[in-house]
C-alpha cells in the first residue's frame, strides 16, 4: 500500500468548504430588511468591502474581534447614508448568519470520502456564535476531530498559536504530514507556513498571487485536492 504524503488535513471554513457569500448575502438582506432599510447590490458590495477590511485588520492584531460585529455596520450606515440603529442591525445580522450553513458544491462529498483515510480538522477565523451553529448544521461536523474558532481561543490565523490548538485537540505531532487547505493567502497559507506545515491554496477564481507568500500547492477545483493527496499534483 502506498504511503500517504499527508495524514492530518486542516481545512479553512468559509470560501473553502462553506458558501459564505450566499450566507452573508441572505443574512444582510434579512437583517436590514426587517428594519425597512434599503438593500441592494451597492450596499452589499460596500458592506463586503468594509467587512473584509476589518477582518484584515484583525489578522494583523489592529482591532479586537468583538468590535467587528458592530463597527462594520456603523461604518456601513455612515458610508451609504442609512438612518437606523446599527447595533440592532448587527445583532440581527449575527443571528441570521448563524443559520447560513451552506456548503460549496462537492464539499460534502469530498469531506466524507477523505474521512475514510485522513484525520480532519477545521480552523476558522470567525465569531464563535456564528461559526459553531453553522458547523453543526452543515452535516459534515461528524467527520472532523477538531473545530477551532478564533473567537474561542483568542488567536487567529496566521498566528501559529491557533494552529497549536489543532495539535492539542487531535494529539497529532508530525508536522511533515499535515496539510493546510484554504482560500486566503494572508491567513490560511501564511499561517500554515508560519506553523511549519505544507499548504494548499484553493483559488477557484484563478487570482494572480501578487504576494511573497508561496503555497506548496494550488488548486482551482476543490476536488483536485485528491490529486495533491495522491502525489499527482505539481508543486
Amino acid at each position: 500500500m502506498k504511503e500517504r504524503i499527508f495524514e492530518l488535513l486542516i481545512f479553512d471554513a468559509d470560501h473553502t468548504l462553506f458558501d459564505f457569500d450566499r450566507a452573508e448575502r441572505e443574512a444582510l438582506y434579512k437583517s436590514l430588511g426587517r428594519f425597512g432599510l434599503p438593500v441592494n447590490d451597492e450596499i452589499l458590495s460596500e458592506y463586503k468591502k468594509i467587512n473584509d477590511l476589518l477582518w484584515k485588520k484583525f489578522e494583523k492584531n489592529e482591532i479586537r474581534q468583538n468590535l467587528i460585529k458592530e463597527e462594520r455596520f456603523r461604518l456601513l450606515f455612515k458610508s451609504v447614508g442609512i438612518n437606523g440603529d446599527h447595533r440592532t442591525a448587527a445583532t440581527e445580522y449575527i443571528s441570521s448568519l448563524a443559520d447560513g450553513s451552506y456548503l460549496l458544491e462537492g464539499a460534502g462529498e469530498l469531506i466524507k470520502d477523505l474521512s475514510g483515510g485522513y484525520r480532519l480538522a477545521m480552523l476558522t477565523n470567525g465569531l464563535s456564535e456564528v461559526q459553531h451553529p453553522r458547523f453543526e448544521k452543515s452535516g459534515i461536523s461528524k467527520y472532523f476531530e477538531a473545530f477551532i474558532v478564533s473567537g474561542d481561543v483568542g488567536a487567529s490565523k496566521p498566528n501559529p498559536m491557533i494552529f497549536n490548538k489543532v495539535l492539542e485537540k487531535t494529539g497529532y505531532v508530525d508536522k511533515q504530514k499535515i496539510l493546510m487547505i484554504g482560500d486566503s493567502l494572508t491567513s490560511d497559507m501564511l499561517g500554515g507556513i508560519n506553523f511549519g506545515v505544507s499548504t494548499c491554496w484553493y483559488n477557484p477564481a484563478s487570482l494572480p498571487n501578487k504576494t511573497k507568500i508561496r503555497p506548496d500547492y494550488q488548486i482551482e477545483k476543490l476536488d483536485d485536492l485528491r490529486l495533491v493527496l495522491e502525489g499527482e499534483a505539481k508543486k
